[in-house]
């Protein structure tokens, strides 16, 4: 009596009815159960992200603690005043506490443990057998050779290699992350799919004279949900005018495939964005390289590359520290970007450097685009400092690969920086 009054006039009959009302809520529960899967495995990925950046930070804080005492440790030795013994010191206590946090740390893999490790050991290595020895030394009256010298470069440069290594080994683990995450939702969606062909089965045999409508619906929810398993979420769901129980599973999938889209969106960016200036970062610069490259190889168009350094950045950080040379870099992208509009591909190429990609554009055109660049860096300064650059010019050739065209720029840069700075220069 309950069913009949629940089943309007012209419906289903009540076992097809509650075949209907199983299977729905069977897939209802299931859709529910995938979204709490990929909740997971967001939450998942977002929690290593944090932890991925956390390490990156302690990194580059045991790189310039380094730093810190290597600048102290050569201020006191060039003029004798324990002035500059201060930043030895603080460098000294930074680097260790930051070391001790590394090594504490319980959720590092094998490969990055053990490079992080190596880049502790080398650091520890220069402040024991040179920092620490001249420091003394100095207090006690004895000059540094030419061989200590060279020995402490030395020792220093294989430090700062070691880190740098390690910051690879981490990006590297960054983007093995991002793709287990991916594997991890096709997988989930993998199942969907299954379960979508399942319920089109039971509703074909159970249907009847609606067998048609329902089964294209079905369908066309089937081949939708597919295609976001193949992270194709502009593919809307199939419409269906009764207010019924698979409009509800319709709605909850549309949902769905919303949120994950603006998830793997936000995922995509983060992966191709540079955290600090907010622009493309290298890894998505070769990427569009290595397109723009092949394009011009297939269709033999122009295409030229800008590679810009911050005019003594280094200088800069010592003097006004790092903060500083935050807002700098942060100033110096968003200029870039806003005055080459759509023509050319802004990025972060690393560090003070930064490069732009001209597809379809000679190398006259990108110099004039390099002068306009070095222009509006002076018409728009940040107060109370006037950043300037140097540019470095190269344009296709045939035959070339990314890293020849990023080599003929980048010496062309450092003859710019051999000119002067602030100013334009071009391949040979």
């Amino acid at each position: 009596m309950i069913l009949q009054l629940l089943i309007p006039a012209g419906r289903f009959g009540r076992q097809i009815y509650n075949t209907v009302l199983i299977s729905a809520g069977v897939f209802i529960l299931f859709v529910c159960a995938s979204f709490i899967m990929v909740n997971h495995a967001f939450e998942k990925s977002q929690s290593a992200a944090v932890r991925f950046d956390t390490l990156e930070g302690q990194l580059n804080l045991l790189h310039q603690s380094l730093v810190d005492q290597e600048t102290g440790q050569r201020g006191y030795d060039l003029t004798g005043k324990e002035l500059f013994l201060e930043p030895y010191e603080s460098g000294t206590r930074l680097y260790m506490e930051t070391a001790e946090k590394i090594r504490a740390n319980p959720d590092l893999h094998e490969r990055m443990r053990q490079a992080a490790d190596l880049a502790i050991e080398k650091g520890l290595v220069w402040h024991d057998h040179y920092g620490s020895v001249q420091v003394v030394s100095k207090k006690r009256g004895a000059t540094v050779t030419e061989v200590d010298l060279l020995d402490g470069k030395s020792s220093f440069d294989a430090f700062r290699f070691a880190v740098k290594d390690a910051l690879r080994v981490l990006r590297l683990e960054k983007e093995e992350s991002t793709r287990s995450l991916y594997y991890d939702v096709i997988q989930i969606f993998a199942v969907v799919s299954s379960i979508m062909l399942a319920s089109i089965a039971a509703y074909v045999i159970y249907l009847s004279g609606n067998i048609r409508k329902v089964s294209s619906t079905m369908h066309s929810l089937s081949e939708a949900v597919q295609s976001y398993a193949e992270k194709k979420f502009d593919v809307p769901v199939p419409n269906h005018s009764n207010n019924d129980e698979l409009r509800q599973l319709i709605n909850g999938i549309d949902a769905m495939r919303m949120e994950l889209n603006e998830k793997f969106i936000h995922i995509e960016t983060m992966a191709d964005t540079d955290g600090l200036t907010g622009i493309p970062n290298r890894r998505y610069l070769d990427e569009k390289l290595q397109q723009a490259l092949a394009k011009a190889q297939e269709e033999g168009q122009q295409m030229a590359f800008i590679l810009c350094d911050v005019d003594k950045f280094k200088m800069f950080n010592d003097t006004y520290g790092h903060l500083e040379g935050d807002r700098v870099l942060k100033h110096v992208a968003r200029l870039l970007a806003s005055h080459m509009g759509p023509v050319g591909l802004v990025a972060r190429y690393g560090g003070e450097e930064f490069s732009v990609l001209l597809p379809s554009e000679g190398l006259q055109s990108a110099v004039q685009y390099a002068e306009h660049l070095k222009n509006a860096l002076h018409h728009f300064p940040l107060p109370p400092y006037q950043v300037t650059m140097s540019f470095g010019v190269s344009e296709y050739r045939d035959g070339d690969t990314a890293s020849s065209l990023i080599e003929r720029a980048d010496k062309a840069m450092y003859q710019a920086k051999s000119s002067g700075r602030d100013c334009v220069r071009t391949e040979e």
